[in-house]
């Protein structure tokens, strides 16, 4: 009876709020942009003076998986480019991964090794972007099937609150559902308070710009720092209550599916 309970069916619409307030996210994390850039990134942490880099692997890319075996590997990263890696079992693995790094650079990607052995590789946002979440890998047959090229799914590294839909198919997924939602709750309120550290320290810098700035550059010091410690910053505390708000939304749908 437990069991017939924990995976009774739950109602579609609860489902389709979830996303809907989830895309509500996406939507505002898109919005979030300063000089045509996005500001949040995908685990909700704010970039205000850097650019946003995602980290992701390819299933199956490992230099330690089939290591014995020497292979060439096709790898297409849609609307970056196309790249022969060859797996060269006498190679080390840190040769073999310093090869791909030096063969993905052009395509603006980073490759770097994880402790087990997976490949990550870096791009900015919107390169991240462009790869739609797939990449197409043709092997011969050792760690990838010969002939036809696989469409595999990328792993965020780690995953973002973009990166796939939140399930509530029985009890086991709303309860991992709950913990997300609140790990990004958490994640919100840091933000916020690390933009109010940052407008603290502006203001900071203002106060000392006036006061070593020359009287005719003051002007546009502070019209300058404005962008950013003024409408910016309120911008971005606004940006976070809208997406605290959803998350709560979101939050309380969940709690009371657990019920």
């Amino acid at each position: 009876m437990q069991s017939l309970i924990a995976h009774r069916a739950i109602d579609p619409s609860s489902q389709t709020n979830a996303n809907r307030h989830l895309d509500s996210i996406k939507n505002i994390l898109n919005q979030a942009k300063s000089d045509g850039l996005r500001v949040i990134d995908a685990e909700l942490k704010v970039n205000i003076d850097r650019p946003i880099i995602r980290t992701f692997s390819v299933p199956g890319l490992n230099v330690q998986r089939q290591r014995e075996h020497s292979e060439l590997i096709k790898i297409s990263f849609q609307q970056l480019g196309t790249v022969v890696v060859n797996m060269d079992a006498k190679l080390s693995d840190k040769a073999l991964v310093s090869q791909i790094d030096r063969h993905v650079i052009p395509f603006g990607l980073r490759a770097s090794v994880q402790d087990n052995g997976d490949i990550t590789f870096r791009a900015n946002e919107h390169d991240y972007q462009s790869l739609e979440g797939k990449v197409r890998v043709v092997g011969q047959g050792h760690r990838y099937p010969a002939g036809q090229a696989n469409t595999l799914t990328i792993k965020p590294e780690p995953e973002g609150i973009e990166d796939g839909q939140l399930s509530l198919n029985n009890r086991e997924q709303i309860r991992d559902t709950l913990v997300k939602v609140n790990q990004h709750l958490r994640q919100v309120q840091q933000s916020l308070d690390d933009i109010k550290a940052y407008q603290t320290a502006l203001a900071k810098q203002m106060a000392a710009a006036k006061a070593n700035t020359a009287v005719s550059d003051i002007k546009q010091v502070e019209d300058k720092l404005s962008q950013l410690s003024g409408t910016g910053n309120q911008q971005f505390s606004a940006t976070y209550r809208t997406l605290a708000a959803q998350a709560n939304v979101h939050r309380h749908t969940v709690v009371a599916l657990l019920k």
